[in-house]
């Protein structure tokens, strides 16, 4: 689902999403993480751990991190 950074926090987005699918629950979750996006603004690595606490895992494809966590990241991000 599209995210945004607002006040250094990760919150959906939503531009021409069904917002329900945002209270859809996960059991696990991922956030990807891509150095060279500049726009829109991105959050930090510092951001994202404040936020969502340490991944239980990260893969490197490329210059990108795949942030792995075993639980719904969506309930710690403010409503779209």
């Amino acid at each position: 689902l599209p995210i945004i950074r607002v006040n250094h926090l990760t919150k959906g987005d939503d531009f021409l999403v069904d917002t329900t699918l945002f209270r859809t629950p996960a059991k696990k979750s991922f956030y990807v993480v891509d150095p060279i996006l500049s726009f829109p603004p991105v959050c930090t690595m510092n951001d994202l751990v404040k936020q969502f606490g340490q991944p239980s895992r990260t893969l490197y494809i490329g210059a990108k991190q795949v942030l792995l966590y075993n639980y719904d990241i969506g309930t710690k991000m403010p409503s779209p």
